[in-house]
């Protein structure tokens, strides 16, 4: 996570230098840019569950489940309520995906939780997802000869 802020306040150093350069139209869409990346230093590092880059959303879903369960198990919470807990979070983030059609392109997931305790049994509660997606910005093509 540490490597990805680093990345960010490059790009927003990169942008700042670019600004002058920019028309009206480009300097709007730079703006909306330069808020999602400040968006992004935000992200706790604590009591998140984070997939890497994944070809796919559905790619992105596996990886988050196997960083849950490793989770679950490092730091000792009830297993049952837990899983349940995932279960309901897992379902609303898959039909949210479908509905948006990002199961089918490379995304990244993050999922924010809180430590709940409940009749002496601790376990994760889920807040927030975060679902980065990865469109196409454009191509060029480089012939050898």
């Amino acid at each position: 996570m540490s490597e990805i802020i680093k990345m960010i306040k490059e790009a927003i150093g990169k942008l700042e230098k670019k600004r002058e350069e920019l028309t009206v139209a480009e300097e709007e869409k730079l703006k909306r840019l330069s808020k999602e990346l400040e968006e992004l230093k935000s992200i706790p590092m604590e009591n998140t569950l984070q997939s890497r880059i994944a070809p796919t959303g559905r790619g992105a879903v596996f990886q988050l489940r196997k960083v849950f369960y490793a989770t679950l198990s490092d730091k000792g919470y009830d297993r049952d309520l837990s899983v349940a807990e995932w279960k309901k979070t897992v379902s609303k983030l898959i039909d949210f995906m479908n509905e948006k059609r990002l199961s089918e392109i490379p995304t990244k997931i993050i999922i924010e939780y809180d430590e709940v305790e409940e009749n002496g049994k601790k376990y994760m509660k889920f807040k927030k997802a975060r679902i980065f997606y990865f469109e196409l910005a454009g191509s060029h093509i480089l012939e050898f000869e």
